[in-house]
């Protein structure tokens, strides 16, 4: 992956007198890192499977979307709602199940 990326990414030394970048040459440094990318980098592997990843992205994703919508629970909280109110509005938007859980949080 790391060695299909320099391949498709370039960092150039800008020649001011040709407007073609894909004529310029390879900056010093982006060459020295492309030699190290394309050695074996197997030691820096995880060995984790890609349905593995997706599960721990997903997760955080809903960890994520979850601590929003508390964020705006609370926000939507300090207006003057009653605390049945806050908690019908919140089951009527996101379900009974996500409505227990703010009662349970808020002691409401």
């Amino acid at each position: 992956m790391i060695a299909e990326a320099f391949e498709k990414i370039r960092y150039c030394e800008p020649d001011p007198m040709d407007t073609n970048r894909a004529r310029w040459p390879n900056h010093a440094i982006w060459d020295l890192a492309k030699v190290d990318a394309d050695k074996d980098l197997t030691e820096l592997r995880s060995h984790v499977g890609a349905s593995a990843v997706k599960e721990v992205h997903k997760a955080d994703q809903i960890k994520m979307i979850l601590a929003l919508t508390l964020g705006n629970c609370t926000t939507l909280s300090v207006y003057d709602v009653s605390h049945e109110d806050f908690r019908q509005l919140i089951i009527r938007k996101y379900g009974k199940c996500f409505g227990r859980v703010v009662a349970t949080l808020y002691d409401i």
